[in-house]
């Protein structure tokens, strides 16, 4: 049992040891921590934010582009890890701001079916439009109910 645990998680973590994969994900400096805060560096609730979490925040105003290649879905395995990040971000600091985010987020989601699978999206695009957040998904889809979207 412990050797197969250890040759499943080898397997899958095995992309982490290509170069170009660890210098990605060592660090942070994607600053994702600042979605959905006020967009005023002087907001009154974001320097509580600071202060409370002992750390520099900055404002709301911030664009990501995740760009994958649609003829090799290799490491589409990385956005996928990149959207559960922000959703689990969006959650967090719209606990910090009061239960919605400051400022409204939007996020487009172009040649969503390219992705691969998010785990828990249709959950998780139900409970982030309560915290300011739309997400426009363009692409024909189909799920496991039938809908298309």
């Amino acid at each position: 049992m412990m050797s197969t645990i250890i040759m499943v998680a080898t397997a899958r973590l095995a992309a982490f040891n290509i170069k170009e994969i660890a210098d990605l994900t060592d660090t942070d400096d994607m600053e994702l921590e600042r979605i959905g805060m006020p967009v005023d560096d002087n907001s009154p609730l974001l320097k509580e934010i600071n202060e409370t979490t002992g750390k520099h925040i900055g404002n709301g105003k911030i664009a990501i582009f995740v760009v994958t290649k649609p003829s090799d879905t290799t490491f589409n395995y990385l956005a996928s890890i990149f959207y559960t990040q922000v959703f689990a971000i969006i959650d967090e600091n719209a606990k910090r701001c009061g239960g919605s985010l400051a400022n409204p987020l939007e996020i487009y989601m172009d040649e969503w079916a390219q992705l691969g699978e998010i785990p828990r999206f249709i959950e998780e695009l139900a409970y982030l439009r309560g915290l300011n957040v739309g997400i426009t998904i363009r692409s024909t889809v189909t799920f496991a109910n039938k809908k298309a979207i």
